[in-house]
């Protein structure tokens, strides 16, 4: 019974410093929702839905003409990386940085809102 005891105390103690640790737990980000960056007369925005779904949107506007286009993608995250897929084949990568931005090698985006249900 003693050496049972021991053995129980012992599992006990193993488990409980192999938890996750915080730094773990705050690398999940919330990537679902609306990210936008503004160039000169272009809107970037990538909208990250449920079910690893989502859509780029490119907006320009010249004057008075608005003209837009939407491409829907794919998505996989992998602790700061996200990597955008049309079917099979990767579209782009982004880093989430310590700012919580979503950075590509020539565009940053900022999370302007965490409700996607207009394009859904």
């Amino acid at each position: 019974m003693k050496h049972c005891l021991n053995l129980l105390t012992a599992c006990i103690l193993i488990l409980s410093f192999t938890s996750c640790s915080q730094e773990e737990v705050q690398q999940d980000v919330d990537l679902l929702g609306i990210w936008e960056n503004m160039a000169s007369t272009k809107t970037y925005t990538l909208v990250f839905g449920q079910n690893n779904t989502g859509l780029s949107i490119e907006t320009n506007s010249n004057g008075s003409e608005i003209s837009s286009s939407a491409i829907p993608f794919n998505w996989i995250i992998n602790n700061k990386e996200v990597l955008l897929l049309d079917g099979a084949t990767p579209q782009g990568t982004y880093v989430i940085n310590d700012e919580g931005q979503l950075v590509s090698s020539d565009l940053q985006f900022v999370k302007v809102s965490s409700d996607y249900s207009k394009y859904y």
